[in-house]
């Protein structure tokens, strides 16, 4: 009888380790998923809010989270020339660079990179380029999602770099194979589609962005209809704009969030 009693406590045990086992997976899937914290529909801060700040720096991230921390800041990534991950949308300097500068990122050294100066649109003073160390360390550990779209080589490297945030991040790119790797890994991917209105749709995305010109009913239904989110951008586009949320629009990237 003894030998029941004490069998019959260890099952019991033994089972209740195995639920708080599998509640901590759970519990753990949940913390580490960027889109658990997203509110539909979801307003993102495009290059951190080109439109109010000097694009795709810290320091108009740190302005448009300060305004409203539920914005998503979304920002690009390219590569310096010893590997190294910086936040600028084009592949070059020129367009953005204060003081005249220009050149290639990929050509550009650590050291260069600290003395580069971003416009602001607005006519202020210029900003300090920014590392993608330098967005992590502010808002990694926070509630703060970042919508971060590779334009660089290192597709491997950029998934390390970002795996300990993964919970706050949702990586994006425009080429397929480049998504398909992304959305294997584990973080949450968004498919950005150019060229076309019929997206063949990567396996394994949350969500599919198109610009605004692209989409129509037909286009958004197809793509609603696999079950994905939708993101859309352009020029002008309103948070929320009532046009688009009619085609099933989740999500709008837009230069001036406060819109």
């Amino acid at each position: 009888m003894r030998k029941r009693v004490v069998v019959t406590i260890l099952a019991v045990v033994a089972v209740t380790a195995l639920l708080a086992s599998v509640l901590s997976v759970a519990t753990k899937g949940e913390e580490v998923n960027a889109l658990s914290k997203v509110e539909y529909p979801a307003v993102a801060a495009h290059r951190c809010g080109a439109a109010l700040y000097a694009e795709c720096t810290l320091e108009g991230a740190k302005a448009v989270n300060a305004e409203d921390p539920d914005v998503i800041l979304e920002f690009d990534v390219q590569q310096l020339k010893d590997g190294a991950f910086v936040v600028i949308h084009d592949d070059a300097i020129d367009r953005v660079a204060a003081g005249g500068k220009t050149g290639k990122v990929s050509d550009m050294t650590v050291a260069q990179w600290e003395q580069l100066r971003i416009k602001d649109p607005t006519g202020g003073d210029p900003a300090p380029a920014t590392f993608l160390s330098e967005m992590l360390d502010e808002f990694g550990d926070t509630d703060t999602v970042m919508m971060i779209e590779l334009k660089a080589p290192d597709v491997n490297k950029f998934i390390e770099t970002l795996w300990p945030y993964r919970g706050q991040v949702i990586a994006q790119s425009f080429e397929d194979k480049v998504t398909s790797v992304l959305a294997r890994s584990g973080l949450n991917t968004i498919q950005l589609v150019s060229g076309t209105s019929t997206p063949t749709i990567v396996d394994g995305v949350d969500a599919v962005g198109m610009h605004m010109d692209r989409l129509n009913t037909t286009t958004a239904k197809r793509i609603t209809d696999t079950g994905v989110k939708l993101w859309t951008w352009g020029a002008n586009l309103k948070s929320n704009d009532p046009a688009y949320l009619d085609l099933g629009v989740d999500g709008f990237l837009v230069n001036d969030p406060t819109r």
